[in-house]
């Protein structure tokens, strides 16, 4: 890893993820081990969604936080695959993590059947680099490395995650808030669709409509925890709906004006962050084209070096997308909405039975 790739990670507000000092063991003096339980880990999220992928059967979307939960679940494979050569159960190739490591090591880019799982491949091949350095010896700089993977490692889950929840959102979660709509909604919005054949032009619309409604129920939310927090410290319901938002209305309208305000930077941030991420993804993968002996050009790599060169295509319009999306005046206006009419906030209320019960007075 460079010094630019430390320099150009932006850290949104918190969000999940693993802390890189996480598994150290206090009371050891030797951080090789805390080393590669952290290299394994950060592996084994790629291969997961790698192996995923071999799954042809499997139909289902996995949510990102059950992957994650999965690579915990399972991380007794890797060691275990490893250490006990000798009595070595029987597993399927599936779960085998060793030789799925071995595998993508031929051809990062095969992860990436997405746009957004380039982004895989980066990660992977910075643990790559980072066990070369380990194996000659330099400590201080796999754990500089290991801080900036944790850190891109929480980028892609969250990216991830906004991606699933755009179109998969379980409705009794709470919503995707304003920061996260900003910073990784428009990820890879046109560029995507218009290179992942699962899709069609239709989505380009659709799109838009899902991180309107996106940032609407997030307002929502917010609008709804006003009137129980204002309800409760009164001590007494409302008589009317009427009373109830008038009650709330400036501060709830201040909230949204100042959020208003941070998206557009948030989002600024985002399309920046996101063109640099890109940018160092294109950067380390062309050094696999460059050196990877599985992909040198030769005419037994001939087709794995094609599909590469044809992502690498994909890497310099998604850097292309975020640079166009900075100056996006229709994306931005999207995520500056302030105020809601009168009607609209009534029918929140009045299509929520249980914070009517909560708030207002039971009609006579």
């Amino acid at each position: 890893m460079n010094n630019s790739e430390a320099d150009h990670l932006y850290s949104p507000p918190p969000f999940t993820g693993f802390d890189p000092n996480h598994f150290e063991d206090e009371e050891n003096d030797d951080p090789i081990p805390a080393i590669i339980e952290q290299l394994g880990r950060h592996e084994r999220y790629v291969l997961y969604h790698y192996k995923h992928q071999k799954l042809v059967f499997v139909d289902k979307a996995l949510h990102p936080d059950e992957i994650a939960s999965a690579i915990e679940d399972e991380a007794y494979m890797y060691e275990f695959t490893f250490g006990m050569s000798d009595q070595i159960e029987v597993l399927t190739p599936y779960d085998d993590y060793l030789y799925l490591r071995d595998e993508l090591l031929k051809n990062p880019f095969e992860v990436a059947r997405k746009p957004e799982e380039l982004l895989l491949a980066y990660m992977f091949c910075l643990c790559k680099d980072t066990r070369e350095d380990l194996w000659h010896g330099h400590i201080e700089k796999c754990q500089n490395s290991l801080e900036y993977i944790g850190q891109l490692h929480i980028r892609i889950r969250d990216l991830f995650r906004s991606l699933h929840e755009l179109w998969l959102r379980n409705p009794d979660e709470l919503p995707v808030s304003h920061d996260e709509t900003a910073y990784y909604s428009p990820v890879s919005n046109q560029i995507r669709y218009k290179i992942d054949p699962d899709y069609d032009n239709e989505a380009l619309s659709s799109i838009g409509r899902k991180k309107t409604t996106q940032l609407t129920e997030w307002h929502q939310y917010q609008f709804k925890q006003l009137l129980k927090t204002a309800s409760a410290k009164q001590k007494e319901k409302w008589k009317t709906v009427s009373a109830a938002i008038n009650a709330v209305i400036d501060e709830f309208e201040q909230r949204l004006s100042q959020q208003a305000e941070q998206n557009i930077q948030t989002f600024e941030r985002g399309r920046y962050d996101f063109a640099q991420f890109y940018h160092l993804t294109a950067e380390r993968l062309q050094r696999e084209l460059d050196n990877n002996a599985w992909l040198i050009d030769h005419p037994i790599n001939q087709e794995r070096r094609e599909l590469a060169e044809q992502k690498m295509k994909y890497l310099k319009l998604l850097i292309k997308e975020q640079n166009k999306l900075i100056k996006s005046k229709d994306e931005k206006k999207s995520l500056t909405k302030d105020s809601y009419t009168t009607r609209t906030l009534a029918s929140w209320i009045n299509n929520d039975p249980e914070l009517q019960n909560e708030i207002i007075f039971p009609k006579k």
